[in-house]
């Protein structure tokens, strides 16, 4: 899937906003990018599974990470694989869910475990039924709005490592069009010098 995402919220009670554009796959291929109002993007995250890179093309400082989730921990305050960052995007909860019994309650939620440490909520509310939360230890994303079959609106709470509020507002989406392979690798330009993680996350990419 592509989209346009709007940030905003606290990380570590610090404000972050901004526009990302996304490109995710089921496969776990991730790339970011914050545009700037003008000249090269303010930020660039490539990833696939066991190789992670974050440009900074206007500071020519780039980060590199075994994997995407240390690279979003620390801009963002998700620790998100690839995988688990799509499966957010497209409405799915966690990759690969696989329903296992349920609990309704008088409320009009309903419980299904997904996996082993997740649980998806439906509404008897919605109609077509579909996913209205997803929580699992550490997480917990809210659907808020759908345009058709594709999230619009999302609320995303984490705690795992570190404390993140944030509301994401999904446009321009479009689904099962290719991307190319080499969206997921990032070159390093030759003038470009190397950060830590720690200074990606003191640096706040997103912060307000």
């Amino acid at each position: 899937m592509t989209a346009e995402v709007g940030l905003s919220g606290t990380v570590d009670g610090r404000r972050v906003r901004g526009t990302i554009i996304v490109g995710t796959e089921a496969a776990g291929g991730v790339r970011l990018e914050v545009p700037a109002p003008f000249g090269a993007p303010l930020l660039v995250l490539a990833a696939r599974p066991g190789a992670a890179r974050l440009l900074l093309p206007r500071e020519r400082r780039y980060v590199d990470a075994p994997d995407a989730a240390a690279l979003l921990d620390a801009v963002a305050g998700l620790r998100l694989a690839g995988t688990d960052l799509h499966a957010l995007l497209t409405g799915c909860g966690v990759p690969r869910a696989t329903a296992s019994g349920g609990e309704r309650f008088p409320s009009g939620w309903t419980a299904v475990p997904i996996a082993p440490d997740a649980v998806a909520w439906l509404r008897d509310t919605l109609r077509p039924v579909r996913l209205a939360a997803m929580t699992r230890p550490g997480l917990q994303v809210e659907y808020v709005e759908f345009a058709g079959a594709w999230p619009a609106r999302l609320r995303v709470f984490a705690s795992a490592a570190r404390d993140a509020r944030l509301a994401l507002r999904l446009s321009q989406v479009e689904v099962n069009t290719p991307i190319a392979p080499g969206a997921f690798e990032l070159a390093v330009p030759p003038d470009a010098t190397p950060m830590s993680l720690a200074e990606l996350a003191a640096s706040g990419p997103f912060r307000r």
